[in-house]
């Protein structure tokens, strides 16, 4: 018979699994694995892309963003199904360059409800660059960008694979993770951002007139949920290694 110890225990690989970690994942609504393409696994949707490209990533291949207008339509108007304002968000990037005087958008939403995650660049007031920043439209006293960007208190190194995170929730407020470690907690930010219908991009910004604050690097197994994930199952997401 075979004895335990001669058993070859392999890693459970996780990042095709939508509804993951499941403790707190399962009000997934995306999974983006770039995969050579940009289909939510979630959903089973191909999403419209632009001047994209696919290299190696931190899991299998990564979506690759040159700034020249490189995007993702990931969802239109309502059909994103972001709920109202207890929302978990995580991605993997790979930042090339900060920007100048602007900031390096990951992803956001303006359908039904607006939310960006985004890195700062140079030239913010109040902010440095490198900073990861979340607005939901929302006015919180003491904050920076005149009070609608929370902003972590770590920065982003370039040139290297970094896990964020970010949730939001009407009881706790906004959190920031930046490699599965809670690095802001801001308990003012806890509104629904306001109901919209424009564009839902990943790599770039557009608020209905401009596509602006474009991405430069690679972007890795994005992740949203219709929940907030405790900080506990947000630090396993960011440990997923296959």
């Amino acid at each position: 018979d075979t004895q335990w110890w001669e058993i070859d225990y392999e890693a459970v690989c996780t990042s095709t699994i939508c509804n993951y970690p499941i403790t707190g994942g399962t009000n997934s609504i995306a999974l983006f694995q770039f995969e050579n393409n940009a289909t939510n696994t979630c959903s089973g949707n191909t999403s419209a892309t632009t001047n994209l490209t696919y290299g190696t990533g931190k899991i299998g291949q990564a979506a690759v963003f040159s700034g020249s207008f490189s995007r993702i339509d990931w969802s239109n108007n309502s059909a994103a199904g972001i709920g109202d304002n207890n929302n978990s968000f995580c991605a993997w990037i790979y930042l090339t360059s900060y920007s100048s005087g602007g900031y390096r958008t990951v992803i956001t939403t303006q359908s039904r409800f607006y939310f960006y995650v985004a890195i700062a660049g140079s030239g913010l007031s109040g902010i440095t660059a490198g900073q990861v920043l979340f607005s939901n439209d929302q006015v919180v006293s003491g904050d920076p960008g005149g009070g609608y960007q929370t902003a972590s208190v770590s920065t982003i190194p370039l040139n290297t694979w970094t896990h964020i995170g970010v949730n939001i929730s009407q009881n706790s407020g906004t959190k920031i993770f930046i490699n599965g470690t809670l690095d802001k907690h801001q308990t003012a930010r806890t509104g629904n951002g306001p109901s919209m219908t424009a564009y839902s991009l990943i790599g770039y910004y557009n608020s209905g007139s401009t596509y602006e604050n474009p991405f430069v690097g690679m972007i890795d197994q994005v992740r949203v949920y219709n929940n907030t994930l405790s900080d506990a199952d947000m630090a396993v997401v960011a440990l997923e290694t296959c």
